[in-house]
């Protein structure tokens, strides 16, 4: 699940991120501040469950345990004489294609010192909260250019900024 953040962010210039160096180059050749930062998965947005497969049928699921609640169906059992565990198995919460551990943020031109920034695509994934085994992580960021590099107002990543509706 992603979080946007709740900030009037439409009258910031935005920060630009690319994945690939024939862009990257062009934003430089074209006198851009330009970001290159590793992609680093964290930890703590990993979801750890099992495989499991139902004796009777043959069919394959995904649980996070042999007991575990869902907003639809309340709890759920698999219990062992009817659920085979096939393996432990762990899943990434932010979900986007990578072929690359990099990405850059390229700044707008005449970026000042002290300004604001929106960041729509992050590269750094934070995890701002969990709900109904759900990790919710930020996807989009407002940030302040210090003239070396970007300041994240890591406040506007709090749970308390996030309505999740379920």
């Amino acid at each position: 699940m992603d979080f946007n953040v709740n900030y009037h962010h439409h009258d910031l210039r935005r920060v630009e991120t690319v994945f690939s160096l024939r862009k990257l180059n062009k934003y430089w050749a074209a006198g851009h501040v330009t970001l290159v930062e590793k992609i680093r998965l964290k930890e703590e947005l990993f979801t750890r469950g099992y495989i499991f497969r139902a004796r009777e049928t043959g069919e394959y699921i995904e649980a996070e345990a042999r007991i575990y609640g869902t907003r639809l169906e309340g709890v759920v059992e698999l219990p062992e004489e009817d659920f085979e565990e096939i393996c432990p198995v762990k899943r990434y919460a932010r979900r986007r294609s990578l072929t690359a551990d990099w990405a850059a943020y390229i700044l707008p031109l005449g970026v000042q010192e002290g300004e604001e920034l929106y960041i729509k695509n992050l590269i750094e994934d934070v995890l701002v909260s969990e709900f109904w085994g759900e990790k919710i992580y930020a996807v989009d960021g407002i940030a302040v250019w210090d003239g070396a590099r970007l300041n994240f107002k890591r406040e506007l990543f709090d749970e308390n900024e996030c309505l999740i509706v379920g």
